[in-house]
């Protein structure tokens, strides 16, 4: 429970709680509508439906309605009825291992998957994992789906780089950020978990630790990482239960080699379509730069320089500016002072003129509050 009210708090640091609400209110509505899910269980069914140890329950749609949902019965063992599958002699590791590679199908290959899966929605019946309860599911398009398999490449493969470029691509960067040092920080996070074996990787932590890198940089992620952290949270509590020793994480390794497989046909049809948008902006450009010219000739052409890792110098240089003006102005009134009491300019005080006696104290109180400023507060690195 700890763990996931983490994840909760990071994710709210992350994540725009706004569209959240709307996602869980869409899911909610589909919940109540038992054609999306009976939609949603032929879908999975489907897919699934030449993989011997994947099954789902067919839907009965002469009987199915908006508010009545008909299924064949799933008899089986809860996936969490430990016991009970030892005394059938399942191997529970073998099955543990089985769901997260079928799991991590789900979201990098179909981009279709179960956004609820806890133990109450997976049974084993005949030799088979058995999903039900498709009231929830989450849905990744194919460019989302892409940069999560690029983003679990980056991870195996210990590849910052591209796992910078990742998150980049994938969240929105709501300010400037300096590259560097969030290149730093996420080489800082992969060397934390790298040196740990994945069966050591605690699965909730390590996606609570990257979200908070995320909060940090002003980084927002898409909504439907919501749905996806959770139920990868749910899914490893899951094979928890079934095997102590197996992680989702230590799946991946063996999904190594399908994520490094290359999709030609995807590739040569990705470059051609970036060939042709190339030649179409190369055509443009001619076009382009005698624009740029003509801006240019008439001053209307204007640079604006930031400079990242730049607000620290100029907050100094502020401050020193602030002070020699507060300096100018105590020089001023000294010697404006100097010159009144040379007159004889009434009324009085102590022998001088009164305007020139309050130039006096009024210079030397601002030469006090600037020794008390430049002695004391500046060791605070308060502006001043």
């Amino acid at each position: 429970a700890v763990k996931l009210l983490n994840l909760s708090d990071a994710l709210t640091s992350v994540v725009d709680m706004n569209t959240v609400v709307d996602e869980f209110w869409t899911t909610a509505k589909q919940e109540m509508d038992f054609h999306h899910e009976a939609a949603c269980a032929k879908r999975f069914k489907k897919t699934y439906q030449d993989v011997k140890y994947i099954n789902a329950p067919e839907i009965l749609d002469e009987y199915t309605t908006h508010r009545v949902l008909a299924m064949e019965y799933i008899g089986g063992i809860e996936i969490d009825d430990t016991e009970q599958l030892d005394r059938q002699g399942y191997d529970r590791a073998e099955i543990s291992k089985k769901l997260a590679y079928n799991y991590i199908n789900q979201i990098i290959e179909v981009g279709f998957f179960h956004a609820d899966p806890h133990s109450g929605n997976l049974r084993i019946d005949n030799g088979q994992i058995v999903w039900i309860d498709f009231g929830m599911m989450g849905e990744l398009n194919s460019r989302d789906r892409d940069l999560m398999k690029q983003g679990v490449k980056s991870i195996v493969n210990e590849n910052t780089p591209l796992l910078v470029e990742t998150i980049l691509t994938l969240g929105l960067c709501k300010r400037e950020i300096d590259y560097s040092k969030f290149t730093v920080e996420m080489d800082r996070f992969m060397n934390k978990y790298v040196n740990m074996s994945l069966e050591e990787i605690d699965l909730p932590a390590m996606v609570q630790d990257m979200f908070t890198i995320c909060h940090q940089y002003a980084i927002m992620l898409p909504k439907g990482i919501s749905m996806l952290a959770r139920s990868l949270v749910t899914i490893e509590g899951t094979m928890r239960v079934l095997d102590p020793k197996v992680n989702i994480l230590s799946v991946l390794s063996s999904y190594k080699s399908e994520l490094l497989h290359i999709n030609w046909n995807r590739k040569l049809r990705s470059v051609a379509v970036r060939g042709a948008e190339s030649f179409e902006d190369m055509l443009d450009l001619p076009i382009q730069a005698k624009y740029l010219m003509d801006a240019i000739q008439k001053g209307h052409v204007k640079v604006n320089l930031n400079l990242l890792g730049s607000e620290t110098p100029l907050a100094n240089l502020d401050r020193m500016i602030n002070r020699i003006v507060v300096c100018i102005l105590i020089a001023s009134l000294l010697l404006g002072s100097s010159i009144l009491c040379t007159t004889e300019l009434k009324p009085e005080f102590l022998g001088i003129p009164l305007i020139g006696f309050f130039g006096f104290m009024i210079a030397f109180a601002m030469s006090l509050w600037l020794f008390v400023k430049m002695l004391f507060l500046h060791q605070k690195n308060k502006p001043f």
